[in-house]
């Protein structure tokens, strides 16, 4: 599995590198911004449905209703995990002004994305072990968490790859800190 892993992320690294550098770009073009944000969630989208067809053995009828039921979750998951983004910048704002009552309210707003986070993973494998057999369904409760790591992780790896290139464009910078 390591070795399709490697296939994968090797894939996506080479695909994401054809995205325009608008993707990057803090300027004024929103519109590009936006087209390479989702011409790159498409190309994440189609390399785990690849990497899906392979480790679950999937027919391509039941590949063709997988894609829509993941990308329709995956739409929505994106959201919740951009929320949680903002709460937990808050919270640590909250925390470094000591506004007490400000933290009890995010932290049940935590809590409560966090069930909403979790009810949606629910809802999509509900939908989702429909479309398999039992010994698929097994499968994909194995390798999906691992497959989506590791695209997270290549797109971190990219993203920081970018950073460093934005930096050395700069000579005066101080150089990143260790991970």
């Amino acid at each position: 599995m390591r070795t399709w892993f490697t296939a994968a992320a090797f894939a996506l690294a080479t695909s994401m590198a054809s995205i325009p550098a608008a993707a990057a770009d803090p300027g004024p073009r929103v519109g590009d911004r936006d087209a390479a944000r989702e011409q790159a969630r498409q190309k994440i989208r189609a390399l785990r449905a690849m990497i899906l067809v392979q480790e679950l053995g999937l027919d391509e009828a039941t590949a063709g209703k997988l894609g829509p039921v993941l990308a329709r979750h995956d739409d929505e998951l994106a959201r919740l995990q951009a929320e949680r983004k903002g709460l937990r910048k808050a919270l640590r704002d909250a925390l470094a002004g000591n506004d007490d009552r400000k933290l009890d309210g995010l932290v049940d707003a935590l809590v409560a994305n966090q069930r909403a986070r979790w009810d949606r993973e629910q809802a999509r494998f509900t939908e989702v072990r429909k479309l398999l057999s039992p010994r698929q369904a097994a499968r994909l409760l194995d390798v999906l968490p691992q497959i989506d790591r590791r695209i997270l992780q290549g797109l971190r790896r990219a993203v920081t790859a970018d950073d460093q290139l934005d930096d050395d464009a700069d000579d005066d910078a101080p150089p990143p800190p260790p991970r």
